[in-house]
């Protein structure tokens, strides 16, 4: 009896194990990558860049469009989409990119509120941060 109920329990723990990673929802919204890294360590920073990324993410699927920031708040959002779908593991999201010219996987590492690491099948490593929208009407 002691037997089947420890066996039960530690299936039930085992099955309610979450990743470790957090809520794949944090990937919703718009990224902006702050630095690339390739497997020697070389690091290239991103200062500014025109273009940030934005995910929309429902269950396992979802879209990755190039938005552009405007100075009013807005952004222009590219009709092009990349769609895409979630594999998770403990510790690593794997995204699943379909588009008619290219299909790749790409892992998401690391990510909170604030921060995604992605690596790329070549081994680079990008670091986005999450987009803050530049508010002119605010007084400080």
């Amino acid at each position: 009896m002691r037997i089947t109920l420890l066996s039960l329990l530690i299936f039930i723990l085992a099955s309610c194990q979450q990743n470790e990673l957090g809520n794949k929802s944090l990937i919703s919204g718009y990224w902006e990558i702050k630095e690339a890294q390739n497997p020697k360590g070389a690091v290239k920073q991103y200062d500014f860049v025109e273009t940030v990324d934005f995910y929309q993410l429902t269950d396992n699927k979802g879209i990755r469009k190039k938005a552009k920031p405007t100075i009013k708040g807005t952004f222009k959002v590219s009709e092009d989409q990349e769609v895409f779908r979630v594999e998770e593991t403990k510790d690593t999201l794997f995204l699943h990119f379909e588009t008619a010219y290219d299909s790749r996987t790409e892992a998401v590492f690391e990510l909170t509120e604030q921060q995604m690491k992605v690596k790329s099948k070549s081994g680079l490593i990008f670091t986005y941060h999450r987009f803050e929208k530049i508010n002119l009407d605010e007084k400080e």
